[in-house]
């Protein structure tokens, strides 16, 4: 095995898009072998290995549609929806039809599937596969349930990296993912945000007003979706005078509560997202380049 570089499970199937609702960084796929997935860690509460449920490693774009726990509608972020389009473009499909009541959900695209090669070594804690997915354009990739090791070769030909590079997606670390992977996508949304591509034309992360929920929504600030999903929580059961990083530490660490104060590794020290931001009134702040952060996995 290359030196820093681990192998990862080689999946082959399809990718598929009708009748889903896609975003930016999630898509189906259809394994051609489905029960090569018990290979993997943490996979036991993937619901149909047939047709599993991607969540791409090492991306996180912004929500097209995001319903907190205990609301009732769906929000959503700026630059959602050209994030999700980049990512069905890059993927091949060309999207003929959307259904007339739920503009998100797919009713006919072409073609029906694509090709593609899936990467992955374990499962998340909603049953989706943590995945680098790579269209079979030219066969010229890891059999089907070969460990291989993915290298920098390997990880440019993602779709992944194809969103990071294209600043469709944020750079959204996690703990399990292997540091010399961390370090080659951490490259690339920093070339992405040094040219102000994509989301980094539009980024308020480091400052942002936070009042209701049109000040972070699709005509408001763009900030990390990880950071919006948590605002968008607490903007739903805040208390008169709560900020967000008070909302954040109040509800603790308990990585099975849905709004948890989320453990941060930043540059090697272990903290709390609450501790890492700070908000006067209306205005929150992190204290930390959100290309340094490495969210700790929940188990």
């Amino acid at each position: 095995m290359a030196v820093g570089w681990p192998s990862m499970l080689a999946l082959h199937g399809k990718l598929r898009v009708e009748g889903t609702a896609p975003d930016g960084d999630t898509m189906h796929f259809l394994p051609t072998t489905p029960e090569l997935i018990h290979e993997l860690h943490d996979t036991d509460r993937v619901k149909h290995p047939d047709d599993l449920s991607l969540r791409f490693e090492g991306i996180d774009a912004p929500e097209t549609h995001y319903r907190p726990p205990g609301g009732h509608e769906e929000e959503a972020q700026p630059l959602a929806n050209p994030a999700r389009d980049h990512l069905l473009d890059a993927a091949g499909f060309v999207i003929e039809r959307r259904d007339d009541h739920d503009s998100q959900k797919i009713v006919d695209a072409t073609p029906d599937t694509q090709p593609a090669v899936v990467l992955s070594t374990h499962g998340d804690i909603y049953g989706r596969l943590v995945s680098y997915v790579i269209v079979d354009d030219d066969g010229d990739l890891p059999e089907d349930g070969a460990w291989t090791p993915v290298d920098e070769a390997l990880l440019g030909r993602t779709l992944n990296a194809e969103q990071l590079r294209s600043g469709s997606a944020y750079l959204t670390l996690y703990s399990s993912c292997p540091p010399a992977q961390r370090a080659f996508l951490r490259e690339l949304a920093a070339s992405a945000r040094k040219q102000r591509t994509g989301v980094w034309a539009d980024d308020h992360t480091s400052e942002f007003v936070l009042d209701d929920e049109a000040s972070i929504g699709p005509h408001g600030e763009l900030i990390l979706p990880k950071l919006f999903r948590r605002a968008t929580e607490y903007l739903l059961s805040r208390a008169d005078g709560e900020t967000l990083p008070g909302w954040l530490a109040a509800h603790g660490p308990d990585p099975h509560h849905a709004a948890h104060d989320d453990k941060v590794i930043v540059r090697g020290l272990t903290v709390h997202l609450s501790t890492l931001l700070d908000q006067r009134r209306d205005v929150v702040s992190l204290a930390a380049d959100e290309l340094d952060l490495v969210f700790v996995d929940r188990k």
